[in-house]
């Protein structure tokens, strides 16, 4: 089970999580179109990782995979 943050700040933690995973899929020559820290729900930092075309999102999903 993933982790799950739960504290005032997590707003920021959303932000956080964002940033590291538009990097992370940068690294690895991805670009989704909208990775963006949402709104917190009851208090669990969330990320919105927005809408992707099918083709994208399965060359991502190939890639880890491979790599899984």
């Amino acid at each position: 089970m993933p982790d799950v943050i739960r504290d005032p700040g997590c707003s920021n933690a959303g932000a956080e999580a964002a940033d590291r995973l538009r990097e992370a899929l940068g690294h690895a020559g991805f670009t989704l179109p909208a990775i963006n820290a949402d709104e917190p729900v009851r208090g669990t930092a969330m990320v919105d990782l927005g809408r992707a075309p099918a083709g994208l999102v399965s060359r991502i999903a190939e890639w880890i995979a491979e790599r899984a």
